[in-house]
């Protein structure tokens, strides 16, 4: 495993994952020491689990964390499992909605920034 992350760095993590069309699996620990696993297919993400939730449950889940130790294994091969995992965008939307703004330590969701423009 590698060493703990911030919940900030692992989002980034993931949406470079998607920009750069990486196939395989995020696997991990939260500080809580719970498992959590994100699929990835040509950038898609086709897997979210979390303990034993999967999809939008573990998605919420996931948003939780504050930490996590993350092992990456790249070329793994996934196919989408089914309806219960969200489209990737959404997924990306609700992972940033979490994200901390430094300047003023508190969790902003930057869909609402655009709109404020």
């Amino acid at each position: 495993m590698t060493n703990w992350i911030l919940y900030d760095d692992f989002v980034d993590r993931v949406r470079n994952h998607h920009f750069n069309a990486f196939s395989g699996l995020i696997t991990g620990v939260s500080d809580s020491n719970h498992s959590f696993q994100i699929g990835f297919d040509h950038g898609d993400i086709v897997l979210l689990s979390y303990r034993i939730k999967k999809g939008h449950a573990a998605l919420t889940m996931i948003t939780q964390i504050v930490r996590a130790k993350i092992i990456e294994h790249p070329g793994r091969n996934l196919q989408n499992t089914g309806s219960d995992v969200l489209d990737t965008s959404s997924v990306l939307s609700q992972l940033t909605a979490n994200t901390l703004n430094e300047t003023t330590n508190i969790t902003i969701d930057i869909n609402d920034v655009s709109a404020r423009l």
